[in-house]
């Protein structure tokens, strides 16, 4: 809510902030919104002052009228009192150049994606100690530095930093709204600037005037509606036209022919000037708020040192100012004064010679397209194609940029076709950057109508990638199979060959995707494409798990993982071969192994770019996190992965995460997160998303059913789905439900469905080996017939895993039979101890119960303080206490930035700390006398 207080009220809350940020690390976010010379830059200055009164880093930057449609221009300015850059300029310029495969049913977000997360551990690294982070003018801030900030400004809210933005008011727009919204979310102040009142008008009149104004210059000041820029304008020229004279104590006007408003006021200070320097300046206000001489040289046909006067007398003037190797228009409303007066077809060829000048500096397409969207070029061919190459600029980053330089492009070619087709082309490619899918698909289906037959196989796969990206496998084939016919070269085939197979996993045609799968890496192999080689065995391979050839499948995994090392351009990498290694690993119950996957995939998202994969790695994660019971890990890497899925449009594991959470949720005894979750994984499925852990979902939905009360409908639906898992051939799917069926099934006296359950584990068993399979059979066959000794042989061969909160499982459920008849305590304590280290209460619950009943009171876990923290929270919190950043705990971890301030956000809320500074310091304290005890 927007907060009208008084300016000297604010200029002390927002030194307050900086006190507080200084000296207990305390975060503060505010927003300074209001109309243009409001004076917004001077409370923020304000802030700077006592920042660095303090001894406090500050880092600040302004946005400028042409940063619009250039991606990350905002950021890229950013420096502290030194000059020192906060952000590496090539790297933010080169965001998201790097191009992914053509055709690959990818996130659409990938390049922003992993800049920002770079933007991120930037600012957290630069922003360690207190801090002030003053980022002005957002009202023309791209669209990819606003969704920066998003991110920036998450990471402030646990880090010592005063974080001030300021925009004018009356700002919105698709960025602008989700900057706002996600600032609400995390609770940043909002600052309406009013008007100054009628005595600080009359106070600032004194200040400029030298003397208290009469009530005739106060009235005439009106004009100026509070603004004390437009006030300081009028003053300034009113003094400089000599209208102004003391009389009796008062300063009054001399005549009433006064510059009231802005526009007419800075007219006539730049009509004052010699004609050479009015040339300047007003070529200068075509330049935009901070000039580059170089342009304006050429621009003018004058050599710099010619220029070197006429600058010198606008920076006198007050119309310029130089700031060190800056020069700048000393206000924006004064450039956009001179801007205005300038006539329109005058400025419209300074916006054309400026694009040609800047094309021929090799200036950023993205700057050059900004000037060319504001000139007449119709019809010229060279402009046209700048506009395009800035629209490929700038697709990956920020897409509506791109998009306006395509509209652009299209309203300069005069219904020329040739040039229309290749900006469709170029608007194909950034509707899909946009995630505007629906209008993606219309662009490619014109493309189709307009060009030969023979050039229809890229757009054809393009089609065929949007389907998959939406779920529609069955157009995914129509379009992909059209590709295929009328493709040029056998050396697209295998690349084509493997997108068919996706999308008849889509369609849930297993046998086909094998057949499609198999035949992509035969004809890879032997052409020698890798792409199509590595994709369509690792996609082979992990189709042959579902008939329980585990070992078959790591092998060919491995092998797709190292045929895709090969490949210099990292393409192979975008089939993510590492993945399906690492979740064939997980089936195997090689933890470890499925691990470092993740470790490796993530790692390799980075190096080619391959963001959309990040949410299948962080899911994959959270599954291995779930099958070793570390429910709190669990829950932070399956939230990150739905996070990501969002960010990214890159939903393919998004059921499996849910179905996660809805795990997590049911041991820890939240029904309602629970049902939640399980339901959403259920719907993603129907609606024919990916998919990948559809046992794992079907688990979710059966153990939430259970937690809700209704038993009965969980056996049937999990007994439903087994018969339909081995009707399609996915037998290895039952082994996730096994158990929990099969104790169902016993509970409620339904024999023959326990007894399908033991005989279908029986077959697994026999056809894998694995140990894992081998315990759940012998575990399933020996409840349903009490034989203690085979359960206990069970039960020490499940020990062989890292399956430890399924050990811990069996112990509280088969307690009885593994007893044989002796006292349950035993196999009761050890459970109880493993659901209360990992935060199991739900599970926990009903066997401290039991042991009260056999005379074995137990104690409840701490809730809150460091008692309460699991082993992985006390992990981070001691990394923390060393001094290292999210990003460095991640990589350490081999996780997330992200998942480790989902951590972060639990062990505050346990320990009832605010903020990093604050924890850290505790967490040192708690740390060390372990430390110096090892020490001892």
């Amino acid at each position: 809510m927007a907060d009208r207080s008084g300016r000297s009220e604010l200029r002390s809350s927002l030194q307050h902030a900086v006190q507080a940020a200084h000296e207990v690390g305390r975060a503060r976010i505010v927003r300074l919104v209001g109309e243009a010379g409001i004076g917004k830059t001077t409370l923020a200055a304000a802030a700077a002052v006592r920042a660095r009164e303090l001894g406090m880093r500050v880092w600040a930057a302004g946005a400028a009228d042409l940063d619009r449609v250039t991606p990350y221009a905002l950021l890229a300015r950013v420096c502290d009192d030194r000059g020192e850059r906060m952000f590496d300029l090539d790297e933010l310029r080169d965001a998201g150049s790097a191009r992914t495969l053509a055709g690959l049913p990818l996130g659409v977000a990938a390049g922003r994606f992993e800049t920002v997360e770079s933007i991120a551990a930037t600012v957290e690294a630069s922003c360690s100690n207190p801090t002030l982070l003053v980022l002005e003018d957002l009202q023309w801030a791209d669209p990819a530095s606003l969704a920066a900030i998003q991110e920036v400004a998450s990471i402030a809210t646990s880090l010592p930093v005063v974080l001030v933005l300021t925009r004018r008011t009356g700002v919105h727009g698709r960025s602008h709204d989700q900057l706002s919204d996600a600032l609400d979310r995390l609770g940043a102040d909002e600052v309406e600037i009013g008007p100054l009142t009628a005595d600080e008008v009359d106070q600032l009149l004194e200040e400029l005037c030298g003397g208290r104004p009469s009530d005739d210059l106060t009235r005439r000041a009106e004009g100026a509606s509070g603004n004390p820029f437009l006030l300081r304008e009028y003053a300034v020229g009113l003094l400089s036209e000599g209208r102004l004279a003391e009389a009796d104590g008062e300063v009054d006007l001399v005549s009433a022919d006064v510059p009231a408003q802005l526009r007419s006021a800075v007219a006539l200070r730049v009509d004052g000037l010699d004609a050479e320097t009015a040339d300047v300046v007003r070529a200068a206000a075509v330049l935009g708020s901070v000039l580059d001489v170089g342009v304006l040289s050429p621009l003018l046909d004058r050599s710099p040192l010619a220029l070197s006067a006429p600058i010198r007398i606008a920076v006198e003037a007050g119309l310029l100012e130089a700031d060190g190797h800056r020069l700048a228009f000393r206000h924006e409303l004064v450039r956009e004064a001179v801007y205005q007066d300038v006539p329109g077809p005058v400025r419209s060829e300074a916006h054309r010679r400026t694009a040609a000048i800047l094309g021929e500096r090799n200036a950023p397409a993205a700057l050059v397209g900004a000037h060319l969207v504001l000139a007449d070029a119709a019809g010229d061919t060279e402009a046209i194609e700048r506009l395009r190459l800035a629209a490929v600029e700038t697709a990956p980053v920020a897409p509506d940029a791109a998009l306006e330089f395509l509209d652009r492009a299209q309203a300069l070619s005069v219904d020329d076709l040739p040039t229309r087709i290749v900006i469709e082309q170029a608007r194909l490619e950034a509707l899909m950057a946009a995630g505007r899918l629906a209008e993606a698909e219309a662009v490619g289906r014109w493309l189709l109508q307009v060009t030969p037959a023979e050039e229809h196989s890229e757009v054809r796969v393009r089609l065929g990638a949007l389907a998959l990206i939406v779920g529609d496998g069955a157009a995914a084939l129509e379009h992909l199979r059209a590709a295929d016919a009328a493709r040029r070269s056998e050396r697209n085939r295998p690349l084509i060959l493997a997108l068919c197979a996706l999308a008849s996993v889509a369609t849930r045609d297993f046998a086909e995707a094998c057949r499609l799968a198999g035949e992509a890496a035969v004809i890879g192999e032997r052409i020698g494409e890798r792409v199509g080689h590595s994709a369509g065995l690792a996609l082979r391979a992990r189709l042959s798990v579902n008939d329980s050839c585990i070992a078959d499948g790591l092998r060919e995994t491995a092998v797709a993982v190292a045929i895709a090392d090969t490949d210099p351009t990292g393409a192979a990498h975008q089939f993510v071969p590492c993945l399906h290694h690492g979740v064939t690993a997980f089936d195997a119950d090689q933890l470890d192994l499925a691990t470092r996957m993740v470790a490796r995939g993530n790692d390799l998202a980075g190096t080619h770019r391959i963001a959309w994969s990040r949410p299948l790695y962080a899911t994959l994660a959270a599954a291995c996190h779930h099958r070793r019971g570390e429910l709190d890990a669990a829950e932070a890497e399956a939230g990150v992965a739905i996070d990501l899925a969002e960010r990214l449009s890159s939903r393919q594991a998004q059921m499996w995460a849910e179905a996660l959470l809805s795990l997590v949720a049911v041991d820890r005894g939240e029904v309602d997160a629970a049902t939640h979750w399980a339901e959403a994984a259920w719907a993603s499925w129907e609606s024919g998303r990916s998919g990948m852990g559809i046992n794992t979902v079907v688990l979710a939905r059966g153990r939430a059913g259970v937690a809700a009360g209704d038993a009965d409908r969980a056996r049937r639906d999990l007994a439903t789905a087994w018969e339909l898992f081995e009707a399609a051939g996915l037998s290895a799917c039952n082994q996730e439900i096994a158990v929990d069926l099969a104790r169902l099934a016993r509970l409620a006296g339904d024999d023959p469905t326990e007894a399908m359950v033991v005989d279908g584990m029986a077959t697994s068993a026999a056809a894998s080996g694995l140990p894992a399979v081998v315990a759940l059979a012998a575990w399933v066959e020996a409840l349903a017939t009490d034989d203690a000794l085979g359960a206990r042989r069970a039960l020490e061969r499940l020990r062989r895993t890292d399956r430890r909160l399924d050990v811990a499982r069996w112990l509280a459920d088969g307690a009885d039979v593994l007893a044989g008849g002796d006292d349950p305590a035993p196999y009761l304590r050890e459970a109880l101890a493993t659901f209360d280290a990992v935060g199991a209460t739900a599970l926990a619950a009903p066997v401290r119960a039991r042991l009260g009943e056999l005379g074995q009171p137990s104690i409840e876990p701490a809730v809150h303080g460091w008692g309460a923290l699991t082993a992985t929270e006390c992990e981070i919190a001691g990394l923390l206490a060393e001094g290292l950043t999210n990003a460095e705990i991640a990589q350490r971890r081999g996780s997330s930035r992200r998942t480790v301030e989902s951590h972060l956000g639990r062990i505050y809320r346990k320990l009832g700390i605010e903020g990093r500074v604050k924890l850290t310091v505790e967490a040192a304290a708690h740390f060390r006398p372990r430390q110096n005890g090892k020490n001892a």
